[in-house]
């Protein structure tokens, strides 16, 4: 999944890259992608958002979640984090 690192909304239509595929977050951020096994990075780029690299590990014959991955917005002005 990929969120906003202030606000933790969910970041739709982020451009998702690893290991040679390519995918785009739903409307939850959440993403799917088939990649080969071993180390691997994770690249995120948004519209309105800096990029973001992550370092992760995909196991053999395994569905890997990498988590929450969260993009700093570009915005030098952005709202403050919800209460």
């Amino acid at each position: 999944m990929v969120e906003d690192l202030q606000t933790s909304a969910p970041i739709a239509g982020a451009t998702v890259k690893a290991g040679g595929s390519s995918t785009t977050t739903d409307a939850n951020g959440a993403f799917n992608l088939s990649v080969p096994v071993g180390k691997l990075t994770v690249s995120i780029t948004a519209p309105g958002y800096q990029s973001g690299s992550f370092s992760a590990v995909s196991d053999p014959g395994q569905t890997d979640d990498v988590g929450v991955l969260t993009l700093l917005n570009a915005d030098t002005n952005p709202p403050a984090p919800p209460v």
